[in-house]
């Protein structure tokens, strides 16, 4: 008898060479990826003001600009560029060699994008955020309503991320982070992201506690 193979991953309708890459990656690497940049970008977003004007050049920062005006979207980092980070941190390596935060942010999104645990599923928009008034939410609804531990616990990565990363930006430069990542979630759906981007914005601040 044949080996069985394991089953492939859903093709994506916006297949394309960047999906292709994050699609063939193995999920725990996926998933450490993830975790790696956003500890990363958390650290860069402690440890230097994103408004302060005196700092030593070279000097990494949360770039705070790069989310207005959509630039985010139209200042993309190669794939190439993008390939060679995730390969690193996929074979241990440290991203201490990688110091611009652009590169190291779109990663993060494309790994929530391409993420193969599907972060918004129909299920987990109809059990919670189309469910109950703005400002209603809780994180102990979100984890309940997550259909996977992998699931609820990216979300609760994601959420402790976003507060440390935008925790101490104005509230317009908070807003437009928080719609990037929306946006990103939601595979191009405006009204989706619109809600994602309401909900995930309260529950990512004041409150950086885990979800439990």
């Amino acid at each position: 008898d044949p080996v069985a193979k394991p089953k492939p991953r859903k093709k994506r309708k916006d297949a394309d060479e960047v999906s292709d890459f994050y699609d063939q990656l193995d999920d725990a690497v996926s998933a450490r990826c993830l975790n790696a940049l956003m500890v990363n970008l958390n650290q860069v977003a402690e440890q230097v003001d994103p408004y302060d004007e005196d700092v030593a050049e070279g000097t990494e920062r949360f770039p705070v600009s790069w989310f207005k005006f959509d630039n985010w979207l139209k200042s993309v980092p190669t794939l190439t560029d993008r390939t060679e980070v995730i390969e690193s941190i996929s074979k241990g390596g440290s991203l201490r060699s990688c110091a611009d935060p652009k590169l190291k942010l779109r990663c993060l999104l494309d790994l929530l994008k391409y993420n193969p645990e599907d972060l918004v599923d129909k299920q987990l928009m109809n059990k919670f955020f189309n469910k109950g008034k703005p400002g209603s939410h809780t994180r102990e609804q979100l984890r309940a309503a997550c259909s996977s531990p992998a699931t609820r616990d990216t979300w609760e990565l994601l959420l402790t991320h976003l507060h440390t990363v935008t925790h101490k930006l104005r509230a317009q430069d908070r807003a437009a982070v928080v719609a990037a990542y929306a946006q990103t979630l939601s595979l191009g759906d405006p009204k989706k992201a619109t809600k994602l981007a309401e909900v995930i914005g309260a529950l990512c601040q004041p409150s950086p506690g885990p979800l439990s």
